[in-house]
C-alpha cells in the first residue's frame, strides 16, 4: 500500500480489496457452469500494451479456428471491481466461451483508484478502443462494423461513459450489454453501505489529487459543495452513467441478479427506465437468486441464473452482429452446455 494515502483511505481500501477478491474468486469456480471451452478451442494472446503503465494492456480471446476469409465479429469487455480492485484476467471464463463460439473479446485493463483519477480510467477505455479500431483490427481481423461493447459493475458504468463520449469518428457499436452495473453512483450511498465508504474515500482522494494539481474536479474546498461529503456528491453527478446515449437505435441489453446486495438491482432498473424514456432500444433480464458476479458463480442452485444469462448475451450478439446460429457443433461440454441453455425454457424475466 503506498505510503502517501490517508490512514483512512488505506483501511477503506484493505476492505474493498478483501470484496475484489471475493468476487475474483468466483470466476475461478465457473467451470462448474459448464462452460469450459479446451485450449484447441480457444486462441488467447495476453499482455498487447495500449500505454506505459502495467495495467494499461489488453487480452484477445480468439476462435482457434476461424471461417476463413470472414472479419470476426468482435465484443470489447470491460471487467468490474469497483474501479478499485480486480483486473482484465477476472474476464477469462465469459471471454473464453463466446471466443469458442466464433467471436473475438478484447478485455482492456484501465488504471485503478486511488492512483489515478477517474477520468484517467475513462481515458483509458478510450485509448484500448483506439488500439482495437486501428492496431487491433488490422492484427485480428477484427470486424469493427459488427462490434458490441460490454462490461460488468464498474466496467459496465466505464463502458456506458466511453459510449456516451464516443469519438464521432469511430463506427457505431452494433449493441450493448452492461451486466450488474453501477450506473447511478449518487445513489450507491442509499443502496449499497457495502461497497460506498470505500468508494467514497477512494473517489474523495483522487478528486482532491486532481485538484491540487490544478485540475478542476471534485468539488471544491470550501463553501456549500465544500468538505468530503460536498466533494463526493460533486464527483457523483459527474461520474454517473444514468445519461441518454448517442444514439436511440443502438440496443442495449442490461443483466442482473436479484439478489445482489453488492449493487443492488435497483441500478440497472433506473438505467432501463432512463433509457426507455430517451427512446432507445433497451431490454432487462433479472435473474432469482442471481448475486453480484452471478454469471462466473458455478453453484448447483445458481449455475440456471448463469446459464440463462449466457444464453441471453449469446443471442443478443448473434441478433445484433447478423449471425443467425452459433458456429460450433454439439461436442464439448461446452457446446452441450449452452445447447442445453438456448433449448431450455427462459428462466430469465423482462
Amino acid at each position: 500500500m503506498p505510503r502517501a494515502l490517508p490512514l483512512h483511505l488505506r483501511a477503506a481500501l484493505i476492505g474493498v480489496r478483501a470484496f475484489g477478491e471475493g468476487f475474483s474468486a468466483l470466476f475461478h469456480h465457473a467451470h462448474r457452469i459448464g462452460l469450459a471451452p479446451s485450449d484447441a478451442e480457444v486462441r488467447i494472446v495476453r499482455g498487447i500494451p495500449y500505454g506505459s503503465d502495467p495495467r494499461q494492456a489488453i487480452d484477445v480471446y480468439l476462435p482457434a479456428k476461424p471461417r476463413l476469409s470472414a472479419s470476426l465479429p468482435t465484443l470489447v469487455f470491460v471487467h468490474g471491481g469497483g474501479w478499485i480492485a480486480c483486473n482484465r484476467t477476472m474476464s477469462a471464463p465469459f471471454a473464453r466461451t463466446l471466443a469458442a463460439r466464433g467471436f473475438a473479446v478484447v478485455t482492456p485493463g484501465y488504471r485503478l483508484l486511488p492512483h489515478c483519477d477517474r477520468e484517467a480510467q475513462r481515458s483509458d477505455v478510450r485509448a484500448a478502443l483506439s488500439w482495437v479500431m486501428t492496431s487491433g483490427a488490422r492484427r485480428f481481423d477484427l470486424d469493427l462494423l459488427r462490434m458490441v461493447m460490454a462490461g460488468e459493475s464498474a466496467g459496465a458504468h466505464l463502458m456506458m461513459r466511453t459510449v456516451q463520449a464516443w469519438d464521432p469518428g469511430w463506427p457505431k457499436p452494433r449493441g450493448l450489454v452492461g451486466m450488474y452495473g453501477m450506473y447511478d453512483v449518487q445513489h450507491l450511498e442509499h443502496e449499497s453501505r457495502r461497497l460506498f465508504e470505500p468508494l467514497r474515500a477512494a473517489l474523495t482522494h483522487s478528486g482532491t489529487r486532481s485538484a491540487s494539481q490544478g485540475v478542476t474536479r471534485g468539488g471544491t474546498r470550501s463553501g456549500p459543495g465544500g468538505g468530503p461529503r460536498g466533494r463526493f456528491a460533486e464527483m457523483a453527478h459527474d461520474h454517473s452513467a444514468l445519461r441518454p446515449l448517442p444514439w436511440s437505435d443502438v440496443p442495449v441489453l442490461l443483466l442482473h441478479g436479484e439478489s445482489d446486495v453488492v449493487v443492488p438491482v435497483s441500478q440497472s432498473h433506473a438505467m432501463h427506465d432512463m433509457l426507455r424514456e430517451h427512446g432507445h432500444d433497451v431490454r432487462l433480464r433479472t435473474y432469482a437468486g442471481g448475486a453480484h458476479g452471478f454469471i462466473y458463480d458455478g453453484h448447483p442452485a445458481r449455475r440456471p441464473a448463469a446459464l440463462s444469462a449466457y444464453r441471453a448475451t449469446l443471442r443478443f450478439l448473434l441478433e445484433t452482429t447478423g449471425r443467425s446460429t452459433p458456429r460450433r457443433s454439439p461436442g464439448p461440454p461446452l457446446a452441450r452446455s449452452l445447447a442445453e441453455a438456448l433449448a431450455a425454457k427462459p428462466a430469465d424475466r423482462a
